[in-house]
């Protein structure tokens, strides 16, 4: 039989796992999500939800934010956050998701909705594609959301 010591070892060790796993996955749909196949935009949001909120997430800020010069369709954005929407039941894919399907339309937030967004991201440590999304929704031009979003990233980093 397994001791307490063995089983948070083991469950330490999944955690770790899961992690590299979410990060493998992050990086390899960052800037070169198949934004041009359907298909394979579908799995890839699928594999996305099955692995974290955090990586589903991703699959957001990249419909949200695709790389300059990349075309996106509205239907193909409006699809893929909806099987999002399905997929994951976390407690910030409701706000997130609203504010993609405004960066979507090609629209920006206030500041104050960015900042009102971080805040609610800020209470789920480790969400940086959510926090991502959540401060990248405004034209902060004065660099308010700007000092939010460092203020919460390093508490995360320091915990």
């Amino acid at each position: 039989m397994a001791t307490s010591g063995q089983l948070n070892g083991r469950a330490g060790l999944i955690q770790a796992l899961g992690r590299m796993r979410e990060s493998t996955f992050i990086e390899s749909i960052e800037c070169r999500f198949p934004y041009q196949d359907r298909l394979r935009a579908l799995e890839i949001t699928e594999e996305a939800c099955s692995i974290s909120a955090n990586a589903a997430f991703a699959v957001v800020d990249e419909l949200s934010r695709p790389p300059a010069g990349e075309a996106v369709s509205l239907s193909l954005s409006t699809e893929l956050l909806s099987l999002i929407e399905l997929r994951i039941p976390h407690p910030l894919a409701q706000p997130i998701l609203s504010l993609a399907r405004k960066l979507v339309s090609e629209q920006l937030v206030s500041v104050l909705e960015s900042l009102f967004a971080l805040r609610q991201v800020e209470r789920f440590p480790g969400q940086y594609a959510a926090l991502s999304i959540a401060y990248f929704a405004c034209d902060d031009v004065d660099g308010i959301a700007d000092l939010e979003f460092n203020r919460i990233r390093a508490a995360w980093d320091a915990a």
